[in-house]
């Protein structure tokens, strides 16, 4: 690989992202027609799977974003002042 690649770390998090979200829904896919065809028993490890892909989505997410942008969600500063 190229020491000057065109692929920044932001693309490479969004393509992580698109990944993860696809590989979810169709895990989840995958689970409902075994859970149809079988049990949910017996699909319930697809499901399982469909879980782990989203929250390593929420974590890769978390992790691109910037702290200021967490704090100013938490701490709104245009608040009401009482007089």
């Amino acid at each position: 690989m190229p020491q000057n690649s065109k692929y920044t770390p932001q693309i490479l998090m969004r393509l992580a992202e698109s990944v993860l979200l696809s590989i979810s829904v169709a895990f989840f896919i995958i689970g409902v027609s075994q859970a149809m065809r079988n049990s949910f028993v017996g699909s319930y490890w697809v499901f399982m799977l469909s879980i782990l892909c989203l929250l390593a989505l929420r974590l890769v997410r978390a992790k691109t974003q910037p702290e200021t942008q967490q704090e100013t969600t938490t701490n709104p500063t245009n608040k009401k002042k009482k007089k």
